[in-house]
């Protein structure tokens, strides 16, 4: 009885001293709350809500915050240098003059907001006379961010100030954003962007391997096609010469992307417009910078889109759809596999397809990639892929922490990775 008494009483005092919140695992729901200045340092907060809470310059140096939500949330001025941020949540959040030095932002959403990189804000120093006081001030400037990454990030809409350079935005949704104002672009990670005719630079996106996509046309748009063409085609290889897959997507909006190799190391998808011609659609700018005639043919009861280029070369496509066979698995899609959980040295992805098929990146952060690729097949409630990272054969399960699903892995060795979805 003493003991438990005494358990209450530690209880209420720790909630006494940190200022009647509850920092304890039970409880991790600050929506609201008014945490300005609050010291949330190397802290544990993992699925933290913090929505619509005021948390001018708070301090989230080193923490641990994947899959905290900060929606609607008055962030300005905060630290989040160095903390862990893999899928948190800032949509509609305000983030002027936060700080992200070497954090890891990896799949957060963070649309419509404003980033600011270090160097971003620079002091007024006409309002300092005193020189000492200016090198001072200058000498806590921050100019570089360090190993920051937003690595695969929902980035559509954002405004991105400061210095950018040695910045990963590889794989991020920079659709409507404004770089125009950001210093060494040029220097920044960008590969594998998405970008569309909105979004501003002040470089030359297609020289970094940055991707245009095209605007997507809404519903109800009066101009949004009706051809029935509009659609995903997968292009096969071997017909009509075609050295390797390929994906033509034709859009509503009267725009197009085509990948004429799926199998290389780096995509060189093309886009542009068509038109409709007759029952077809004519193609600029396609394959071989050819524009391309394409129209529809029905054989053995099953629909194929035939192509020609100007120049009389051919390709035959079949729609993309989901065939009988394809997994129902839940481990079927894109998963994040997690750095520094189970002694993996590196942030990998691992996508799962229903065709049975995967492919594996075991560390985003090389500059070479080496994509593991092969097939996985079903093992009871899991999957066993055969080939992946270290060249095992590893089988995976689905599990929950937190009420949050994950992916745990264990390959024929014994060693253990832990993957959350992208």
């Amino acid at each position: 009885m003493i003991n438990r008494y005494f358990l209450v009483a530690a209880v209420l005092s720790l909630t006494v001293m940190t200022g009647g919140l509850c920092v304890g695992a039970t409880t991790k729901d600050y929506s609201g709350q008014n945490l300005d200045r609050h010291d949330f340092k190397d802290g544990n907060l993992n699925s933290a809500k913090f929505d619509g809470a005021s948390l001018k310059y708070a301090n989230f140096y080193d923490a641990t915050l994947k899959g905290a939500s900060f929606r609607g949330a008055n962030l300005q001025g905060a630290d989040f240098r160095t903390a862990n941020l893999e899928g948190a949540d800032f949509t509609g959040a305000q983030l002027k003059e936060a700080t992200f030095n070497n954090a890891r932002v990896w799949s957060a959403k963070l649309p419509e907001t404003e980033i600011y990189l270090a160097g971003a804000v620079i002091p007024d120093f006409s309002k300092i006379a005193d020189y000492k006081a200016q090198q001072t001030v200058m000498g806590h400037v921050e100019l570089s961010s360090g190993t920051l990454s937003f690595h695969y990030a929902d980035l559509h809409k954002a405004i991105i100030l400061g210095n950018a350079d040695g910045v990963d935005f590889r794989d991020a949704d920079l659709r409507g954003a404004d770089l125009s104002k950001a210093t060494n672009l040029d220097k920044a990670r960008l590969e594998r962007v998405k970008y569309d005719p909105t979004t501003k630079w002040n470089i030359d996106p297609q020289k970094v391997g940055a991707i245009l996509v095209p605007l997507q046309a809404k519903a109800g748009d009066p101009a949004a096609s009706k051809s029935p063409l509009v659609g995903k085609w997968l292009i096969l290889k071997g017909e009509e010469g075609a050295l390797d897959n390929g994906m033509l997507r034709i859009s509503a909006d009267h725009t197009f992307e085509w990948d004429p190799a799926l199998s290389a190391e780096k995509p060189n998808v093309l886009s542009g417009k068509w038109s409709e011609a007759g029952e077809g659609v004519e193609i600029k700018g396609g394959e071989l910078a050819q524009t391309w005639i394409a129209g529809t043919v029905t054989l053995q009861g099953k629909s194929e889109l035939h192509l020609t280029s100007g120049n009389g070369v051919k390709r035959v496509a079949v729609p993309e759809e989901a065939k009988a066979s394809d997994s129902k698995s839940p481990l079927v899609g894109k998963w994040l596999v997690l750095k520094g959980e189970e002694g993996a040295l590196d942030n990998g992805v691992l996508r799962i397809s229903a065709d049975h098929s995967f492919e594996w990146d075991p560390a985003l952060s090389a500059e070479k990639s080496n994509v593991l690729s092969g097939k996985w097949s079903e093992a009871g409630e899991g999957v066993e892929i055969k080939g992946g990272e270290l060249g095992q054969t590893w089988n995976a399960s689905a599990a929950t922490r937190q009420g949050n699903a994950e992916m745990h892995l264990t390959s024929a060795n014994g060693t253990k990775r832990v993957a959350v979805p992208e």
